[in-house]
């Protein structure tokens, strides 16, 4: 009697017909192709100070092998993870990887990897998270991770040594995460990222990238961090202080002009930083944000205008820092000082152009650890 079943070669499947006798040798075959493919990798590494890849042993079972993980369902012995996290691994990673088609998590993060990552990557059809941060990769990032993996929910490549363009981004209805911080691309940011309406996080930050920040981002409607600070970008649409959605908003630096009132319609936002950059005029009033802890615009040329921002910000009960040092602030403090919020653990007004007394309220937050006015004209008592 024939039946019909799956032949997988560099674990890879094919149909095919074949007698039920040749079942356990086909199993052995498939199972032989993923052992190969993941010894391939083994001997990809040059460096395992831990021995922890010391039971990958060619004759034994890979579904033991120390961060291999198969799954349970029937065919058996098919890898689904891959998870060697933190563990001082030196050498490269091997294109066999991709070879293992069911597997779903990938996360060989906070090593010593070294060498590009292999475009075969790009082609896993299960893959949902990347993670190869905290490595030393360098080359450039395969165009195929942007166009051939429809099911990747995170990728995760942040500080390595990657440099060129990012790639255009095609059909990923999936992706929630994107980190490509702290590397060295260059160029600009495909607008076609716009496109990508899952996403939840997006970091670019510490890199080298210019032009202008697209438009098209602002119409990710479930974005809850966006940060891009520390490159090289000439403009800021307006729309992207807009996005409703944001709890982290980093933006610094290189920016310039005004900070818009219309910020204060992200309701969401915790975390706003624009520092570093030459951002000029008056602080918008932000006493509509409820969850707002850090507000960082130290470093700008921002003015006062009559302190109506301190005002505002006494609405924000949740704040924890607020930091507006080398800015161009001036006049005294208003009382409202002290009634910001009894969270308050910073406050760093130094480097301005204040003037008199401290209120006396500033020394009613319970829990300010840090008060800085360094470098104003600062008179009179400090207040207990």
């Amino acid at each position: 009697m024939y039946v019909e079943r799956w032949l997988m070669h560099s674990c890879f499947f094919s149909w095919i017909i074949f007698s039920s006798s040749h079942l356990p040798a086909l199993q052995s075959n498939r199972n032989l192709s993923c052992r190969l493919d993941l010894f391939n990798f083994k001997q990809g590494i040059t460096n395992d100070p831990s021995g922890v890849l010391s039971s990958w042993d060619i004759s034994g079972s890979f579904c033991t092998w120390r961060g291999v993980a198969c799954g349970k369902a029937l065919p058996p012995s098919r890898v689904v993870s891959l998870e060697l996290n933190s563990l001082q691994l030196a050498g490269q990673l091997s294109p066999s990887l991709a070879n293992l088609t069911s597997i779903t998590w990938l996360d060989l993060g906070s090593n010593l990897l070294s060498g590009p990552i292999p475009k075969e990557f790009g082609t896993l059809p299960k893959l949902q998270d990347l993670i190869l941060a905290n490595n030393n990769l360098s080359g450039i990032i395969p165009a195929s991770l942007f166009k051939d993996s429809s099911r990747l929910v995170v990728i995760n490549l942040q500080r390595n040594f990657l440099n060129g363009p990012i790639p255009d981004f095609h059909t990923m209805a999936t992706l929630q995460i994107l980190n490509l911080a702290e590397n060295n691309l260059s160029g600009r940011i495909p607008p076609s990222l716009g496109n990508v309406s899952s996403l939840t996080e997006i970091h670019l930050d510490l890199n080298m990238l210019d032009g202008s920040v697209p438009e098209t981002l602002s119409r990710i409607r479930n974005l809850t961090a966006l940060t891009l600070g520390y490159n090289q970008f000439g403009h800021f649409p307006a729309e992207l202080y807009n996005i409703t959605s944001l709890r982290i908003h980093d933006l610094g630096d290189n920016i310039t002009g005004l900070i818009p009132p219309s910020l204060a319609n992200a309701s969401k936002l915790q975390e706003i930083d624009l520092f570093y950059n030459a951002l000029a005029g008056p602080v918008p009033l932000l006493g509509s944000l409820p969850h707002l802890r850090v507000l960082n615009l130290g470093s700008n040329s921002l003015k006062s205008d009559n302190w109506a921002f301190i005002t505002s910000l006494t609405n924000c009960s949740n704040l924890t820092m607020l930091i507006m040092d080398d800015n161009r602030l001036d006049g005294s403090l208003p009382i409202s000082v002290g009634n910001l919020s009894s969270n308050l653990q910073r406050l760093d007004l130094g480097n301005n152009q204040i003037s008199g007394k401290l209120p006396e309220q500033i020394g009613n937050r319970p829990q300010l650890q840090l008060l800085a006015m360094d470098q104003n004209s600062i008179s009179g008592e400090i207040p207990p």
